[in-house]
This record gives C-alpha cells, sequence and structure tokens, in this order.
C-alpha cells in the first residue's frame, strides 16, 4: 500500500527534522539573543525555564528574588497566559515538581486576583480556561475567597451586567454562578 510507505518516510523525515532542529537551537537561540531578535514570548519562556530550573534545582535564584519580595499578587489573572501564572507557581514554590500544577506556593506567598467575564486579551494568549484551573488548585486547598459585592456601581447597572452576562455565561450553571454581582446599597 503506497499510502503506508509514504507515512513511513514522513516519520523519517519527520524524525530527521526533528534531530536537525535540535541539533541547532542552542546556536540559533544564541544568535538570536546577540542580535537582539527576542519576542515578548521568548523572554517568558526563558524566564520560565530559569524559575522552573531555580525551584528544581539550587534555589539560588528563586531564593534571590524571595528574600527581596514575600508576596506576590497575579492581578488581572484572567488576561494571563499559562506560562506567565507558571512563572509564578515555580518563584513562590515551596515543593519540587516539573508539573508547575503540582507544586505548592509558600502560604500566604501568591495571591491571584481575577474576574472571568473581564477576559479580553486571548489574542495575546490570556486563557480563562487556565485561570479557571488555577482556581481550582486554591478551591481544593479551601483558600479560594470569592468577592461578589459590587461598591462600584449602583443597582441599575448591577442588574443590566447580571441580565446581559447571563445570556452569555448562563448563572445557573455552578461554575458561572457565583459570578453573578451584587449590590451593597
Amino acid at each position: 500500500d503506497i499510502q503506508l510507505y509514504r507515512n513511513k518516510i514522513n516519520g523519517y523525515v519527520y524524525s530527521l527534522y526533528f534531530k536537525f532542529i535540535l541539533s541547532v537551537l542552542d546556536e540559533v537561540t544564541k544568535s538570536l539573543k546577540e542580535q537582539g531578535k527576542f519576542q515578548f514570548f521568548d523572554f517568558l519562556l526563558y524566564l520560565r525555564n530559569a524559575f522552573r530550573d531555580s525551584a528544581l534545582g539550587d534555589r539560588v535564584l528563586i531564593d534571590h528574588i524571595m528574600a527581596r519580595h514575600s508576596f506576590f499578587m497575579l492581578d488581572e489573572s484572567q488576561d494571563t497566559n499559562p506560562l506567565q501564572t507558571e512563572m509564578f507557581f515555580y518563584l513562590t514554590s515551596t515543593v519540587q515538581n516539573k508539573d508547575w500544577k503540582k507544586v505548592c506556593p509558600k502560604e500566604s506567598s501568591l495571591f491571584i486576583v481575577g474576574d472571568p467575564k473581564q477576559s479580553i486579551y486571548g489574542f495575546r494568549g490570556a486563557d480563562v480556561k487556565a485561570y479557571l484551573d488555577n482556581k481550582k488548585i486554591f478551591t481544593d486547598k479551601d483558600e479560594l475567597l470569592v468577592l461578589t459585592k459590587n461598591f462600584r456601581s449602583h443597582a441599575h447597572l448591577r442588574e443590566w451586567f447580571n441580565d446581559s452576562f447571563n445570556d452569555m455565561l448562563n448563572y445557573t450553571d455552578p461554575l458561572y454562578k457565583e459570578f453573578a454581582l451584587e449590590h451593597l446599597d
């Protein structure tokens, strides 16, 4: 069967491509650094890797930062990408683990604030599902505080927001029910 042979050949070709890419990756990375041609994502990736390697190794970088800053607040976290969140978990870690979701932040060192209804940066990698996954990590540890009081707007605006978002989010779903705004009179 000709398709079987094509698939085998493609497998060999892809294997050669990956071996080649891996063999030149360090040289290409070094060249991009020297030429100042890194993109925002490149910096995030290298910073995440530095935090991860420090958390899994000698902790020199993490201890250096933690000696100067004891608390971190990741505000507007619904608009962060998973790589950014991962960095903060490694930065505040107390448990070594390659899976950042199993890393345990030092008690009271990491505060994550967000509102999934306000997520607007999907075009740059923000991921509301990642926000909800992170929220679950804290919910499972009984370390979640939900703010439901609205101190900014009057009752008529709150009702309009709730009605409008109910059409999109379906507040009867337990996942979104808590996001209905209350008004403090």
